[in-house]
């Protein structure tokens, strides 16, 4: 029997290697352009699943990101590019986004806030509207209100990714209120200063009739039924 070495066998043929050469490149580049395209066809928002459910961990990395932004009492700096990142992820997600700006009377003075609505159409002018607050109490302490601001922000953003995806038979305002904290106690004036500036233009504007149901804060329920009667 014949033993046969490998090192006997090795290729000598140059024209051999270089062949081998060029296949081995165009192997390479075929992987490449494979994964380039499979990276092109995955979503701009890789943690939304395809069929547009409501992702819990997407969800939870927004309030990562809101409580980031520190402490967030209406009219600090804080709360305005927690507001930024908000507005900006609305718009990714392709919700129309409306600024709600005004100025509100409260016992540290006049102080510039603003609402923001993520409004998705329906086939129907009938509104629903979802919601809560991005902004946090004003304390001697650092507050980010991760289970209050923070999570109300971060539901709001992923509701308003899947209601973006899908065709809606009902028209959904998403409102993230500013101001809804006290500023110093609790009473008729000193909070809820958002919400009660969104029914007024909504009265004001006449569009009230518009509202089928509300989901969110009570004080705004009740508020709006008080307008709407």
């Amino acid at each position: 029997m014949t033993t046969i070495s490998p090192a006997r066998h090795q290729t000598t043929d140059p024209r051999l290697k270089v062949t081998l050469a060029v296949l081995g490149v165009l192997v390479s580049l075929n992987l490449v352009l494979a994964l380039a395209a499979y990276i092109q066809a995955r979503p701009n928002t890789p943690a939304l699943a395809p069929g547009g459910d409501f992702d819990a961990s997407r969800g939870f990395a927004d309030l990562k990101r809101l409580v980031s932004f520190g402490p967030r009492p209406p009219g600090s700096p804080a709360l305005e590019q927690s507001q930024h990142f908000i507005a900006g992820e609305l718009h990714a997600a392709g919700a129309n986004v409306v600024l709600e700006s005004f100025t509100a009377s409260t016992p540290l003075g006049a102080i510039p806030m603003t609402n923001l609505i993520a409004k998705i159409p329906g086939s129907s002018s009938a509104v629903v509207i979802i919601a809560g607050h991005c902004d946090t109490k004003r304390t001697n302490f650092p507050f980010v209100g991760a289970n209050d601001g923070g999570s109300s922000g971060a539901f709001l953003l992923e509701m308003a990714r899947v209601l973006a995806r899908r065709k809606n038979a009902l028209t959904y305002w998403l409102v993230f209120f500013d101001g809804e904290e006290a500023l110093q106690h609790w009473s008729n004036t000193d909070g809820l200063y958002g919400s009660r500036h969104f029914v007024q233009e909504l009265s004001a504007q006449g569009t009230l009739n518009q509202v089928r149901a509300v989901r969110g804060r009570r004080t705004l329920q009740h508020r709006l039924l008080s307008y709407s009667t």
